[in-house]
């Protein structure tokens, strides 16, 4: 029986988390009464709750120029909406992880009673990997300054999933690779629903990753088997739809250069995403999804999607090394059945 009193907090940034989230409180039968959300990337919050992109984006800028009282106009800000979504009641907060000065200020909030880890992705499966920081002496010394300045809870060189912490409560996770090790793990793998299928349109999606921003790998190489990948998926689909990954500020352009030779080769348009648009609350079982190296892909597959994985394919991206370096998890080519 859940405690009438106790309200339960998510913080989401992604389609996944809040899946994971709303899994793990209908299973414990949390009253929707009891569930509120706070969202970034303009991911539509689960039950009632609010997106705080500006917030927190204010909350990084202010952290980073030492202005403490932009900082502290944020904080409190932040701790007036937390309270407000809660009812004013102690919280337990549900987050991917602990690397953003949101998630530190929420579950510093005198009211946080406790926080539980929710998959997000690849980082989940490797989180010990993830524990000490890489940062530099100078700029660790540099962040030290910027927590004291500020007046942040933040601390940068915090581990990202902090399971010392006398508020740390357990983690929650759909994969058997998620959180392995960490202690009090939920599974809510076998309570997520099917994906639809007997729809009358078949749509394939396309979801970029950032392996040609971060990885060395030439965007043209990318897009020679990004667009090989469409060209053989193609028929019988209703429509092509492709979706870059935020952080790639060229997306038009790269947009553009691949839709030509789709157009050129098929006669097809491609249908350009907004950020904001969800695949997994679209993706049907009657549609396909192609990828590269994207942890929708991987989930997409553990739901029963019909995906193809054109990563074999792009020039300078060694799976096997990606796999090795648990940048991937050990069963990628088996999931996406490579």
């Amino acid at each position: 029986m859940s405690d009438p009193q106790l309200h339960h907090l998510c913080l989401t940034h992604s389609p996944l988390v809040t899946l994971v989230f709303q899994t793990a409180m209908d299973q414990q039968g949390i009253p929707a009464t009891n569930i509120s959300s706070i969202s970034r990337r303009s991911v539509r919050p689960a039950g009632r709750g609010i997106c705080l992109d500006d917030l927190s984006d204010g909350l990084e800028a202010c952290f980073k120029a030492m202005n403490r009282a932009g900082y502290q106009q944020r904080k409190k800000a932040l701790r007036e909406k937390v309270s407000e979504l809660t009812n004013h009641q102690p919280f337990i907060a549900y987050l991917p992880h602990l690397r953003k000065p949101l998630y530190q200020e929420v579950i510093s909030h005198p009211a946080c009673v406790g926080y539980q880890f929710v998959e997000e992705g690849f980082s989940s499966m490797a989180w010990k990997n993830w524990q000490k920081s890489e940062t530099r002496l100078g700029k660790r010394l540099q962040n030290k300054l910027r927590t004291l300045i500020s007046g942040a809870a933040y601390q940068s060189e915090r581990a990202m999933f902090d399971t010392d912490d006398a508020k740390f409560s357990g983690a929650i996770r759909l994969s058997s690779h998620a959180f392995a090790g960490m202690p009090k793990v939920t599974d809510v793998a076998a309570a997520i629903p099917p994906l639809k299928t007997g729809s009358t349109e078949k749509h394939l999606y396309a979801i970029l990753d950032t392996s040609y921003l971060h990885r060395k790998i030439r965007w043209a190489d990318y897009e020679a088997a990004l667009v090989d990948a469409i060209l053989e998926a193609a028929e019988g689909m209703t429509s092509i739809r492709i979706k870059f990954h935020f952080a790639d500020s060229a997306a038009p352009c790269h947009f553009q250069s691949a839709e030509s030779r789709i157009t050129a080769a098929i006669g097809k348009k491609l249908i350009l995403l907004d950020r904001d648009f969800s695949v997994e609350e679209n993706l049907t079982g009657d549609d396909c999804l192609l990828f590269a190296v994207t942890s929708l892909g991987y989930y997409s597959a553990l739901f029963g999607a019909r995906v193809k994985c054109f990563a074999p394919a792009v020039q300078g991206l060694n799976l096997d090394r990606w796999i090795e370096d648990c940048l991937l998890p050990d069963d990628f080519r088996a999931v996406v059945k490579l």
